[in-house]
């Protein structure tokens, strides 16, 4: 006699969701089941294996164009929410990635000084949103602006 897997016959919200714990802050899906080696999750579905932001992403919205990759706004990798997550190019998603970087150095290095990281002046109230960031185990709440991803700069 075989055995069927626990989840056979689930819809695929069930089975995602004892896996999913939705950060109330961030609004991040914070997938907490199985991970590639590169931290993004991942699930078998119909026996292959998929990243299981894509797949939402894709049952969604539609295929990812050709040449194009899907990005995560919010920065977690293990986040599955689509809201988080659009598609744009490699070298779009890279330059997002080294001015969020430049800018975390700044902030940390005004920490370190003991200032408090650079205010967004030109934001108002409004536009930020609150944040939670872990980075060694260390809780950061704050607040910050997240704004659509346009590497054109035309918002």
């Amino acid at each position: 006699m075989t055995t069927q897997p626990p989840y056979k016959g689930r819809t695929l919200q069930a089975r995602l969701a004892p896996k999913t714990r939705i950060d109330p802050l961030s609004g991040c899906h914070i997938w907490e089941g199985a991970c590639n080696r590169g931290g993004y999750p991942r699930i078998s579905i119909l026996g292959k294996t998929q990243l299981l932001h894509r797949f939402l992403w894709i049952a969604r919205y539609g295929p990812i164009p050709s040449g194009m990759v899907l990005c995560h706004r919010c920065d977690e990798r293990r986040c599955i929410n689509p809201d988080h997550h659009f598609v744009g190019t490699h070298q779009a998603n890279m330059d997002d990635m080294t001015q969020k970087r430049r800018a975390r150095r700044e902030r940390a290095a005004a920490d370190a000084r003991g200032h408090s990281p650079p205010p967004a002046l030109d934001v108002p109230e409004a536009e930020l949103t609150p944040i939670r960031i872990y980075v060694r185990g260390v809780e950061i709440v704050g607040k910050a602006v997240i704004r659509p991803f346009d590497p054109g700069g035309k918002l």
